[in-house]
């Protein structure tokens, strides 16, 4: 396995087409950030593959892949779309980053590509959530980034 310290340097960023081959990739990478921050773990983990696939296909979906070597070592992926308050703003929200924990340290670099990448196509605002235990808001803020929102959940099953 890599290490923060031999890759940081060395991990490229790129737009990638979801695919059914990419959802295959990713899917050791999409297990490790489930059992990292799901908040229901009695959940089970059952990624909609069809879902995202359909949201690529209407052009919803942007993911921003980290590799290394060919090898993925990062996501971010988002939904795209105008905004039902205002049809005049395109805004994207954040639907998962990862990153494993021995290679963080470029999720900077990640944030900032999808940025420029989504600017680039007329995004004008980016929302970024977060699991409580485990906030990157630091990052976010020396990125310019500002606090709008709370979240809360609650299991209506239980």
């Amino acid at each position: 396995m890599h290490t923060r310290q031999n890759i940081s340097d060395s991990v490229s960023f790129a737009r990638e087409i979801l695919t059914a081959n990419l959802c295959e990739e990713l899917l050791p990478l999409l297990k490790l950030h489930w059992g990292e921050v799901s908040g229901f773990p009695d959940i089970a983990f059952q990624p909609d593959a069809e879902w995202y696939l359909n949201s690529e296909a209407i052009g919803l979906l942007r993911a921003y892949i980290a590799r290394h070597e060919g090898q993925i070592v990062g996501y971010a992926l988002y939904i795209v779309s105008r905004n039902p308050h205002n049809r005049e703003s395109k805004q994207a929200f954040l639907d998962g980053i990862f990153i494993p924990k021995e290679l963080r340290g470029f999720g900077h670099k990640l944030i900032q590509f999808g940025n420029e990448a989504l600017r680039a196509e007329g995004v004008q605002v980016v929302f970024h959530t977060m699991k409580i235990e485990h906030d990157h808001s630091p990052t976010l803020l020396r990125m310019g980034y500002v606090p709008q929102e709370i979240h809360y959940s609650r299991r209506l099953d239980a």
